[in-house]
């Protein structure tokens, strides 16, 4: 018997025709004495941004509405804790909710925007 190989597709190889965009983000490294002490922007390139209203669940459980969504490769995602600073490809800027793995995009990382 000759071993079986598995194909495992990554997030690139299914959506990269789509996954052409740069957005800019200020990581939110946490409290300081006069508001969140926020990072120098970075670029963050080969991203999708959806501008599609859904609700989502922010860090302390409330339900809130999410205006934007990008999907973005896993690595990334020490850049979009909470409450980071994002500017999207249209040049507005809004606020990370939440930033989670979802085993069903091919381990992608979604990150939902106010």
């Amino acid at each position: 018997m000759s071993p079986q190989v598995v194909a495992t597709l990554s997030l690139r190889d299914v959506f990269g025709d789509w996954m052409g965009s740069t957005v800019s983000v200020a990581t939110n490294r946490g409290a300081g004495a006069y508001g969140p002490d926020l990072a120098e922007p970075i670029p963050v390139e080969g991203v999708m941004v959806s501008f599609k209203r859904r609700f989502v669940r922010n860090s302390e459980g409330n339900t809130v509405p999410s205006e934007a969504s990008i999907l973005a490769e896993l690595e990334h995602e020490a850049k979009f804790a909470g409450g980071s600073i994002v500017t999207l490809p249209n040049g507005r800027n809004t606020t990370v909710i939440t930033a989670a793995l979802d085993p069903l995009m091919f381990g992608a990382l979604v990150v939902n925007l106010e």
